[in-house]
């Protein structure tokens, strides 16, 4: 039960970074068809 939870918790914590990660490369497209 205890595993589970951490892997759900991991999952979380890897969604939230790629989504970060999403946004920061967008950001970054953006940013270069400005320069």
């Amino acid at each position: 039960m205890i595993q589970m939870l951490d892997s759900f918790k991991m999952s979380m914590f890897l969604n939230k970074n790629i989504a970060v990660l999403g946004i920061i490369v967008k950001n970054l497209n953006i940013l270069s068809r400005l320069a």
